[in-house]
């Protein structure tokens, strides 16, 4: 079938991220309820976005290369509001440097990326 590769890779990453991302989250939300927190927060989704916690939890790999959509659709937003359309996006990490380039205002979302070398099918 069509993509099939794309579809089962990026089920495994999903398998693969998930135990320790809930873990991680859980912990977030205890920590943030222990500390007085008693509102909701939402989490950028890798193709722009937001989710709740708890899609977060069962769909982690919408988490993966959500730091640099959220950079992006934030550039955009800045841009349009000082007159600046086009503008080059650079998110640095430890290990990794993303660039994005932001055309008229407009973000373009794709739909198939790789994280460690394996596709995946979800936009970014």
């Amino acid at each position: 079938e069509y993509r099939e590769y794309e579809r089962t890779s990026t089920s495994v990453i999903d398998a693969y991220v998930k135990p320790i991302t809930r873990t991680y989250l859980e912990r977030l939300n205890n920590e943030l309820r222990d500390s007085g927190f008693d509102g909701h927060f939402l989490m950028t989704r890798s193709g722009g976005g937001a989710m709740t916690l708890d899609t977060a939890k069962e769909q982690p790999v919408h988490l993966v290369l959500s730091g640099p959509a959220g950079g992006v659709i934030g550039a955009a937003y800045l841009g349009g509001l000082i007159g600046q359309p086009n503008l080059l996006t650079i998110d640095m990490g430890g290990t990794s440097l993303d660039s994005s380039l932001i055309s008229d205002g407009k973000v373009t979302i794709e739909n198939q990326q790789r994280f460690e070398g394996l596709p995946m099918s979800i936009p970014t």
